[in-house]
Parts: C-alpha cells; structure tokens; sequence
C-alpha cells in the first residue's frame, strides 16, 4: 500500500434547490505518491442505508526526472465546485464521465518536459480526437497551444470542450495527441466517457 485513508463524512441532506444533486458527493484525498503504476482503490458505505459501492482505477505517474515530453491524464467535466461563492474559484471533474446529449464538457491536460524555443518559450500543437467502437467520429486539426504569459513552460496547460451534439448515446474514447515541434516528439493521452 502506498498511501491509505480511513475517514467519515457526515452528508447533510439536500435542500429543495438541490434535489437534483442529491446523490453528489465530492471528497478529495491528496497522496504524495512517486513516479510508477498505482491502482487506486476507493470503497464507501452509507451508515444510514448499509449499502456499500466502491470503484477501481489504474494511474501512471510520470518520472519527469527524465526529461521525456509526457502528458498528465486527462481530466473531464470541468466544472466550478462551489459556483457564486468565495469557493468559485476551485473546479472538480466529473468522476464518472457521464454527460449529456448536446452538453459541451470541458477537459484539461498538462504537457511535460517540452523544448523551448527561448527562455519561456514553448512550440506546441494539440490535436483531438473521439472514436466510437475504434472509429473516429470527432477530429479536430492540430491547434497551437496557446501559452499565457506567466504559464511555467515546464507544466503547459492545454484546455478545450468536446461537442456532444452530434454524438449518440455510449461509450466514446478522447484521445489527446500534443506534438512538440522543437523536439520533434509528440506524446498521447486517452480516456473513455459516456454520453447519456
């Protein structure tokens, strides 16, 4: 085991305004973990129902020791935790990737270890991409990564929405493809979401 908790959360139940997100809960748990493959683990029991639900995923963490371009997972479904208060600022992502038919979820990755072209300085294009059942139905042309002055050239954020209008029902795979074109190397990222 790299890292464990054991913790209980005491839920107050919805008001009228948020009945639609009665079954929402958020609990965020920071583990200093190093570079390698973990499986992350994570159980729940309800104390008042007894019913119990719990969810598995496997994560890579990037030795950026090595100087290699890599990319961070990508995260979708950004959305404000705590929208119109002093808590505004702070954004969660939808864990189960599920959304809508015609909704526009947004989805971020970063970009590791990429070559400057001077001090600051990065040459990055990101393309993306949605396959259903190993065929594309979303192609985007490579983009330039658009830096903002005061981004570290060593963690750049790419950011952009996924157009689900078009999109059936099922399971869809995003992929992310960033080419460095400094280095000459590009570096990928995939994950599965679902429109409902």
């Amino acid at each position: 085991s790299a890292a464990s908790f054991r913790t209980g959360l005491k839920v107050n139940p919805p008001s009228a305004s948020e009945q639609g997100n009665a079954s929402n809960v958020i609990y965020n748990y920071p583990a200093p973990l190093k570079p390698g493959i973990y499986q992350v683990r994570v159980a729940a029991r309800d104390d008042h129902s007894g019913l119990v639900g719990s969810a598995m995923q496997w994560i890579v963490i990037p030795d950026l020791s090595t100087g290699e371009l890599s990319m961070s997972s990508l995260l979708v479904g950004l959305e404000s935790v705590a929208p119109n208060s002093v808590n505004a600022e702070r954004i969660q992502w939808s864990v189960d990737r599920k959304f809508a038919h015609g909704s526009h979820p947004r989805f971020v990755t970063f970009v590791y270890n990429a070559a400057q072209v001077s001090r600051g300085v990065t040459n990055l294009a990101a393309r993306v991409q949605v396959y259903r059942e190993n065929r594309p139905v979303l192609s985007l042309p490579f983009a330039r990564v658009q830096m903002s002055a005061d981004a570290d050239p060593a963690r750049v954020p790419f950011a952009s929405e996924i157009d689900l209008t078009r999109l059936q029902p099922g399971a869809y795979v995003l992929e992310v493809t960033v080419e460095d074109l400094v280095a000459h190397k590009s570096v990928a990222q995939q994950t599965t979401f679902y429109v409902q």
